[in-house]
């Protein structure tokens, strides 16, 4: 779950840098906030399935579209959150 102090600084920054925010996908305006860890794999991804090795892992935000399913996703180092 979001914190509502934290999706209120999301719909700030999208605001801030996209005018008119809709989907790129259907056009449309309504949209649900994914909070999400994406883990940037090694290129050989398979071999780290059961091993002990790192990877690094950034927190993001996805807007998913409630009309197509499309999802965008935006980094929170960038919204400073």
């Amino acid at each position: 779950m979001i914190p509502e102090d934290e999706k209120g600084k999301v719909v700030l920054f999208l605001r801030s840098k996209i005018k008119d925010f809709k989907c790129p996908i259907c056009q449309e305006r309504n949209f649900t906030f994914q909070e999400f860890y994406y883990a940037d794999l090694a290129e050989d991804s398979l071999s780290l399935i059961g091993s002990n090795q790192q990877f690094s892992a950034m927190k993001k935000f996805s807007t998913v579209c409630n009309n197509c399913g499309n999802i965008q996703s935006f980094s929170t180092k960038a919204m400073g959150i």
